[in-house]
């Protein structure tokens, strides 16, 4: 990002890291079929043992997003799916 201000150029830098999210669960399962459970509670890790500091998770069913929780600022490794 650059801010031009008075004349001066001031640049600032922002790193995104990137962080995969392993031991991906539903419920508890892996790669469950039929849930049938109205808000069901979704948990990750981070490879490598990594701390996150936000995250964002996007449901999608033949390639169309159905939900997108936009950015969560959480060290927390659980969501939970909102009600249709």
């Amino acid at each position: 990002m650059v801010d031009a201000k008075d004349g001066r150029v001031s640049v600032r830098v922002c790193k995104e890291i990137e962080m995969k999210a392993i031991n991906l669960r539903t419920e508890y399962l892996i790669n469950p079929i039929g849930i049938d459970i109205q808000n069901p509670r979704l948990f990750w890790n981070c490879e490598g043992g990594k701390k996150q500091t936000a995250y964002r998770i996007a449901a999608q069913t033949e390639g169309k997003t159905v939900w997108d929780s936009g950015k969560v600022n959480s060290s927390s490794m659980r969501a939970e799916y909102p009600a249709a």
